[in-house]
């Protein structure tokens, strides 16, 4: 469900304009959920780098430029 979700936003949107936090909706829960499977659950409903990198490269357009 996730990915289907994931996909169709990116459809929709595209990667340019999504933005990906690792702390969302995990504050308060660190003892249930790593960073590192935050990064894991990224990479499996965004299977393609150069898709994660757009993402990545949004929200530094968004918070620093």
């Amino acid at each position: 469900m996730r990915q289907a979700g994931a996909a169709d936003l990116l459809a929709k949107a595209g990667p340019g304009r999504l933005l990906w936090g690792s702390d969302a909706p995990y504050v308060g829960k660190e003892t249930e959920t790593s960073y590192q499977d935050t990064l894991d659950i990224f990479r499996e409903i965004v299977p393609s780098a150069a898709q994660r990198r757009a993402i990545s490269d949004a929200a530094l357009r968004f918070y620093f430029f």
